[in-house]
């Protein structure tokens, strides 16, 4: 995945409006470069409540506070390729197929 650096005031809305539903976040092991020439190498991914937004002020005032949570999906499927685990707090409801 290519790297966008920084974070800015425009994420704030779309992370608020997430706030009241969990979502996946992808969880990286390596990032090769930086800036925008940076590649992300995503490993996991995992299901996670977005508890507070904060992106204004200062760097070292802004923050995206997580906390873990179940996320359902319909037709979620995991990876059964490798004996690694690749995603954590998916769940897909059983349904009916004709």
């Amino acid at each position: 995945m290519n790297a966008d650096p920084g974070i800015s005031a425009g994420f704030k809305p779309p992370c608020s409006r997430l706030s009241v539903r969990p979502v996946f976040i992808p969880i990286f092991s390596t990032l090769v470069d930086n800036g925008n020439n940076g590649t992300y190498d995503i490993v996991a991914f995992v299901g996670v409540r977005i508890m507070a937004v904060r992106l204004t002020g200062a760097m070292s005032n802004k923050c995206l506070t997580v906390q873990p949570a179940l996320v359902y999906t319909r037709g979620g499927i995991p990876n059964t390729s490798s004996t690694k685990q690749t995603s954590y707090g998916m769940y897909s409801p059983i349904f009916l197929v004709k």
